[in-house]
């Protein structure tokens, strides 16, 4: 089984923002090792209605991609949530072998409302 990465909202949100720099740097990421929770589209979904003004049409469009890219979006359980714990933990993702976060890059840090991420 291929190690895979858990997306954040925040990538997939730029990953469909026409015009915005980081869009291809965040389409990148959108490969086949790539999952998400069903969070992540519940968030989507907010940001698209409110921030991107989209109308439902445009949202359950880029649901269809999101799950031709992605496949169906998992569901947050206990397990998963420790793995993406683990994964971006400073100390363990930087371990020796450990495998590193699709975020774990030395770029510049961005803000989407009050959450910070690096893309």
């Amino acid at each position: 089984m291929s190690a895979e990465r858990f997306i954040d909202t925040n990538v997939v949100v730029y990953a469909f923002a026409a015009g915005d720099p980081r869009s291809q740097r965040a389409q990148a990421l959108l490969g086949p090792d790539a999952v998400i929770g069903v969070q992540v589209l519940n968030e989507f979904t907010n940001v698209a209605r409110r921030k991107l003004k989209w109308d439902w049409e445009q949202v359950e469009a880029a649901h269809a991609v999101i799950a031709d890219l992605l496949g169906p979006a998992r569901p947050l359980t206990v397990a998963i949530h420790r793995q993406a714990r683990a994964w971006n933990h400073p100390e363990i993702s930087r371990q020796p072998g450990a495998r590193k976060n699709c975020l774990d890059r030395p770029l510049p840090r961005l803000s989407l409302g009050q959450r910070y991420i690096r893309l």
